[in-house]
């Protein structure tokens, strides 16, 4: 699996500027889930936290600026992305 190399840092509640909160994420259970997450509200750096249905695994994503435009391991490309007006991808942060 491919992580986004580097430190994680998770969204203190009430900060301005750095996007929501880290939380769980009890609507996410897919990647299809994950990728259907509206991007274009969201500022990154920002973490999602979310509970994969297949297994119980716990696992955070970290939606960072990108123009990678092709979902992979480790890494999940949002419906919304535009590589010119949307350039933000998921990139998982947790093994």
């Amino acid at each position: 699996m491919r992580t986004r190399p580097g430190p994680i840092t998770y969204n203190p509640p009430g900060a301005p500027g750095v996007g929501p909160s880290a939380s769980t994420d009890t609507s996410i259970h897919t990647l299809a889930d994950l990728a259907a997450v509206t991007t274009t509200n969201l500022i990154a750096p920002c973490i999602r936290i979310w509970i994969l249905a297949a297994d119980g695994t716990t696992q955070v994503w970290q939606l960072l600026a990108s123009t990678i435009s092709v979902s992979s391991d480790g890494i999940q490309v949002p419906n919304d992305f535009n590589a010119i007006t949307n350039a933000k991808v998921w990139f998982r942060a947790s093994p």
